[in-house]
């Protein structure tokens, strides 16, 4: 059996063919399709579709020799692990309490709920699946995209050979990686580190953010431009979580580029950012218009921009977080800070 695996842009809008699986990519959701972004999705992350559907992997191939597993590049966590549930099921393997344990667990994770609490990175005797993902991505840097993908459905596989039964993806088991254990524990120790030094640069301010049925609650804001640490929005929930009240909610605003911004609440917030993405877009398409400088191609489905402000509309979302085009914004950090504060005058 050959199974080839094909990395393409994220967001990339793909058509069903036989003996074709899509996962995290394609915009769609059906037999041989396992996209989760595009309007009226299913709440639900890739891993979850495909674990609960496997029927729509049969049905999209007519032969058991060749097959084509397509994902976008830069693969994430939740792409890395279906497209792996892909590979086991066209093996002819079952899915168990293992495969389901991982896709609620992927899921959990792709909502938002990764959660550290960076005083525990010291002293802790345990870490997480998602720990080891951002483990294996600085291991590689600069990776490719088929090793990464590789050493993911490796590990994988080895740890369902060790457990053959469920897991607690929160606490790995050490037999699986013993080998890496002090060189793991030195990653997450110097990423928490740095998770303190990015928090003494962090812009800190407080407004009262819409929380549904006309009330409001304040909101502590996190304004900060390229973090070091690479787990900055874990270790700052747990962080917050840890050092405000109950009734004092949380935002991120986290500059990845000088242009790449991501404004985010958790998940389990009572607050929302529902109208703050749409409000951006119209000013990103002021600023274009300004600049001539606009964006072309075909418009993304369920946008009126090929390349828009990401609003978080997606169910699984729910408003929760707002994402820059990808290739960039025009807008700069000030233009973000009087957008929020318009959109809190009116929402």
């Amino acid at each position: 059996m050959n199974i080839e695996f094909l990395f393409v842009p994220p967001g990339s809008v793909l058509q069903h063919k036989v003996n074709q699986i899509c996962v995290d990519v394609g915009n769609d959701f059906g037999v041989g399709m396992f996209d989760h972004h595009q309007p009226n999705a299913p709440n639900q992350c890739a891993t979850e579709l495909v674990y609960n559907h496997p029927n729509f992997i049969a049905l999209a191939i007519d032969r058991l020799d060749s097959f084509t597993v397509i994902t976008h590049s830069r693969p994430d966590l939740d792409a890395l692990s279906a497209s792996w549930l892909v590979k086991e099921a066209l093996q002819g393997k079952e899915f168990n309490l293992f495969h389901k344990e991982l896709a609620q667990y992927v899921g959990n994770i792709d909502r938002g709920y990764d959660v550290l609490i960076p005083d525990e990175a010291f002293s802790r005797t345990f870490i997480s699946l998602y720990e080891y993902y951002h483990f294996c991505l600085n291991k590689l840097r600069p990776n490719s995209d088929i090793a990464m993908l590789e050493l993911w459905h490796g590990f994988l596989s080895n740890l369902l050979l060790a457990t053959n039964h469920g897991v607690d993806f929160f606490n790995l088991p050490k037999s699986i990686i013993n080998s890496e254990w002090c060189e793991i524990k030195t990653y997450l120790t110097e990423d928490a580190e740095k998770f303190v030094n990015d928090l003494k640069n962090c812009g800190l301010s407080q407004k009262p953010f819409p929380a549904g049925n006309n009330t409001s609650i304040e909101t502590v804001i996190y304004n900060i431009e390229r973090p070091r640490s690479k787990l900055f929005k874990s270790w700052l929930r747990g962080h917050h979580r840890t050092r405000n009240p109950l009734d004092r909610e949380m935002c991120s605003i986290v500059w990845l580029k000088p242009n790449r911004c991501i404004i985010s609440v958790p998940p389990y917030s009572q607050v929302t950012l529902k109208g703050l993405g749409q409000h951006l877009e119209q000013l990103e398409l002021a600023k274009r218009e300004i600049l001539n400088c606009q964006r072309i191609g075909e418009n993304r489905p369920g946008f009126d921009n090929p390349d828009p402000w990401y609003d978080g509309r997606n169910s699984m979302h729910n408003f929760t977080i707002i994402d820059s085009p990808m290739i960039g914004t025009v807008l700069d950090n000030n233009d973000i800070t009087q957008a929020i504060n318009t959109w809190l005058e009116y929402c």
